[in-house]
């Protein structure tokens, strides 16, 4: 029985995303830049939900099974882009005229930032940050689709 167990806990423990893998997200975002752990969430949560339209389904499940909370932080992202987006002048449907898609996404992620009080150099740190940790934990084939989706 205590060998079941064992077995058991080790099973779940590689099978199911750990809280421990997001707070080392997380904890990483927070030492390495110096932001608070909202600051953390909402910025993961805005990169993760620029990238979302341009990932497939299979991407998408590969992530959440890796990023705890994912749909959280993707609430949370949405969230904060839908905001930037209200209070845009028209600038960024012109830059999306002009750039395509990638300049509105990123003039969208440097309002989210600002609004979380982060300066829009922080949305390369943490792209960096973010890529560095989906290699880690689900592959360099993941984080290329990521990286891809991030800047289509």
């Amino acid at each position: 029985m205590k060998r079941f167990l064992s077995m058991l806990m080790l099973a779940s423990a590689l099978l199911l995303p750990s809280t421990s893998a997001m707070a080392n997200l997380l904890e990483t975002l927070t030492s390495q830049l110096g932001v608070s752990e909202q600051q953390a969430q909402g910025g993961l949560g805005a990169l993760l939900a620029t990238a979302q339209p341009n990932l497939s389904s299979e991407n998408l499940s590969a992530l959440g099974g890796i990023i705890p909370n994912m749909d959280g932080l993707l609430a949370t992202g949405t969230k904060l882009l839908s905001s930037g987006e209200s209070s845009d002048s028209g600038f960024g449907s012109m830059l999306g005229q002009v750039m395509g898609d990638s300049g509105s996404s990123l003039l969208g992620l440097n309002d989210a930032f600002s609004s979380l009080g982060l300066d829009s150099a922080m949305v390369g740190q943490f792209s960096q940050i973010l890529l560095d940790y989906v290699n880690s934990e689900g592959g360099q084939a993941l984080m290329q689709q990521l990286k891809g989706a991030l800047l289509p």
